[in-house]
C-alpha cells in the first residue's frame, strides 16, 4: 500500500489517481471510505460526535483496507494510528 498525505486542496487525489494508472494499483480514498460508512455528511458528523465514534468509524474504514488484497494508493490528510503501530 502506498498511502499519500497531505493538507486539503494539495492535490493528493490528482496525484494518487495519476500513480494508480500508472503503476496498475487500485485507488482508494480514506474520506470517500468513511462517507460511505456515515448517513450525513462528515463535518455535521464531526459536530453531532463524540471523538470516540469518530475513531471508532475512522478504524473500521482502516480495518477494510487493510484487508484488502489489490495493491493500493490510499489519500488522506490524516495519518491514522492505532495502539500498536501505524496501519
Amino acid at each position: 500500500m502506498i498511502l499519500i498525505l497531505g493538507t486539503q486542496g494539495v492535490g493528493k487525489t490528482t496525484v494518487g489517481k495519476l500513480l494508480a494508472e500508472k503503476i496498475k494499483y487500485e485507488y482508494v480514498n480514506f474520506g470517500d471510505l468513511f462517507q460511505k460508512k456515515i448517513s450525513v455528511n462528515r463535518d455535521m458528523f464531526r459536530r453531532s460526535s463524540s471523538l470516540k465514534k469518530f475513531k471508532e468509524i475512522q478504524k473500521e474504514v482502516m480495518d477494510e483496507i487493510s484487508k484488502m488484497k489489490k495493491k493500493t494508493i490510499l489519500t488522506s490528510h490524516a495519518l491514522l494510528t492505532r495502539k500498536d503501530g501505524i496501519y
